[in-house]
């Protein structure tokens, strides 16, 4: 996409690490991350679900739809995250611009929910930033690792 080509890149992941190495150290931790957030998202929404409607605040209504998304932003990145580390280690431009064009939307998806939920609950408003800051440095670097192919 062309919009993508204007977003700045780094040359290094973490300053002193190869692009390759930091992509497949980021896919394998968004696997992790994106299993266990799926884990939760369900044990929550279990738990939310059996407990009385009257008894909790109305804005956790919210948080059940959040939630939901949530997981099926889960889902999709755990197959992103497998495609980042194949593409990684194969190097197929491909495989690497799937998850670039996932997380591009997960990030976009998580930044909004930072915003809207940090005035209702500092708790998972906090949860939601920090998750946005490690979409965005993830998306950052596996984006300059595409466009380092993409210009050889």
């Amino acid at each position: 996409m062309i919009i993508f080509d204007r977003i700045p890149t780094i040359k290094q992941f973490c300053c002193c690490i190869d692009l390759r190495l930091g992509c497949v150290f980021i896919g394998l931790v968004d696997i992790v991350f994106f299993v266990l957030g799926s884990f939760l998202t369900l044990e929550e929404g279990i738990i939310l679900s059996t407990k009385d409607p009257e008894s909790y605040p109305k804005w956790t209504d919210f948080t059940n739809a959040a939630d939901f998304v949530a997981g099926i932003f889960d889902i999709v990145g755990i197959f992103a995250s497998l495609f980042l580390v194949l593409g990684t280690a194969l190097r197929k431009l491909l495989l690497v611009q799937v998850y670039v064009y996932a997380l591009s939307v997960t990030c976009l998806y998580f930044i909004l929910l930072t915003l809207i939920t940090v005035f209702y609950d500092y708790g998972y408003g906090l949860i939601y930033l920090l998750e946005a800051l490690f979409t965005t440095y993830s998306f950052i670097t596996a984006h300059s690792l595409a466009q380092l192919w993409k210009d050889k």
